[in-house]
């Protein structure tokens, strides 16, 4: 008996997930989810506090006209307000799924990103957290080669359960304890049977 895993916490939109759902063939189910962190939010802090920062020290240190200040704020605080709407449209819409055959990935909601792949090609999934802060917290980058290319995704929340779970299914797949099946990446089309090339290379 296969038991699911599956990623706490998980604050994703419902319309993220529905995206993904759908484009699911029927049967295929999804074993693990995770997202961005809230820690790129932390960028936002930082220039807030920088931009205003040095807005104070200029105000103060050079004796700046109350009205040209008033301006300067207000700049100040719609590049804040604009840093905030990124990180939060980023935040609320990226999505990495791993589901019975596949690894998908899903960004923005406006104009929509999707990268997916057969568990079949994936040579090597890594995790870096780049700093102790970053280990204690669970905040990490996911890097996934397959045959054909790498790909990096950053800041994302408790990688390192996620990446287990895409490394077991990827080997189940690669080893043979799952059948290899192309999964076509639209609705209502049903999987193909996966057909081995003479010349392909086993992860």
């Amino acid at each position: 008996m296969t038991t699911r895993a599956r990623c706490d916490n998980i604050t994703i939109t419902e319309v993220v997930m529905n995206y993904l759902a759908s484009h699911l063939p029927k049967g295929e189910k999804i074993y693990a989810k995770t997202h961005k962190s809230a820690f790129i939010f932390m960028r936002d802090v930082l220039i807030a506090v920088l931009l205003f920062g040095i807005a104070v020290g200029v105000q103060l240190g050079f004796k700046v006209d109350t009205k040209i200040m008033i301006w300067v704020y207000i700049v100040c605080a719609v590049v804040v307000v604009f840093c905030l709407c990124d990180s939060a449209v980023r935040y609320a819409s990226t999505l990495l799924v791993v589901t019975t055959h596949k690894f998908m990935y899903k960004e923005d909601i406006i104009t929509i990103k999707v990268f997916d792949t057969q568990l079949q090609n994936i040579d090597s999934v890594e995790v870096d957290y780049k700093t102790p802060l970053r280990r204690a917290l669970n905040i990490g980058d996911l890097t996934l080669r397959t045959r054909n290319s790498v790909h990096v995704f950053t800041n994302l929340s408790r990688p390192d359960r996620f990446s287990a779970v895409l490394n077991k299914r990827a080997s189940d797949v690669q080893e043979g304890r799952i059948a290899k099946t192309c999964i076509s990446f639209a609705i209502g089309k049903s999987p193909a049977p996966y057909v081995e090339k003479k010349d392909a290379v086993n992860a």
